[in-house]
């Protein structure tokens, strides 16, 4: 279901308008699942990644606020990306560049019985890590799964056995690997991987 748009005109020059479409993509949330704001403008900017702000402040039904900034995400469009963890309407402002408006969206009880909200420590217990809804988190290591292979790195000489095996091998290693976890009901992955990719 969707939302009344909000349009914001403004006159950039003499005789030429500019305009500026902001938009929630649905007015009903799952709890755990994805509010999306579309932001879409007639202006252009010479660096878009930088040159234009857009962020929303999201309230919710008990009064949390949380600050999202948006990204630019294609040609003349940006998004505001935020998960809600409470069930109810929540209020959200946004600016985009000097434009500002306000909306809701409902959130209701969760529909994917594999989404748990956010990764954060457990207050019983600092060693360990657990989710929103207090779902533990249970870890296997991540042998398989290097972000070095993807890259192509010409010297593997330095890499353990897994990624020394062929593009073919490995991803079979890693498909059998991710099958494991999921048929043992595990719901955490360590990955291994250097900050040069990055």
């Amino acid at each position: 279901m969707k939302t009344i748009s909000i349009i914001c005109l403004f006159f950039w020059a003499s005789t030429s308008w500019a305009w500026i479409l902001v938009d929630i993509d649905e007015s009903i949330v799952p709890k755990y699942e994805i509010a999306v704001l579309t932001a879409n403008t007639s202006n252009s900017y010479p660096n878009p990644f930088q040159d234009v702000v857009f962020l929303a402040n999201f309230t919710s039904p008990t009064g949390r606020t949380f600050q999202v900034y948006g990204f630019y995400y294609d040609t003349q469009t940006w998004l505001v990306r935020f998960m809600p963890d409470e069930v109810g309407v929540w209020s959200y402002a946004w600016q985009f560049d000097q434009a500002t408006g306000t909306g809701t969206f409902t959130c209701i009880a969760k529909q994917n019985p594999k989404l748990h909200g956010h990764i954060r420590v457990d207050p019983q217990n600092p060693h360990k890590l657990r989710y929103d809804d207090g779902t533990p988190i249970h870890w296997i290591g991540g042998k398989y799964l290097s972000f070095k292979r993807p890259f192509g790195f010409p010297d593997l000489k330095p890499l353990s056995v897994p990624e020394r095996f062929s593009p073919a091998t490995y991803i079979y290693h890693c498909m059998n690997y991710l099958n494991k976890i999921d048929s043992l009901g595990l719901n955490g992955v360590l990955l291994k991987f250097s900050v040069l990719p990055l």
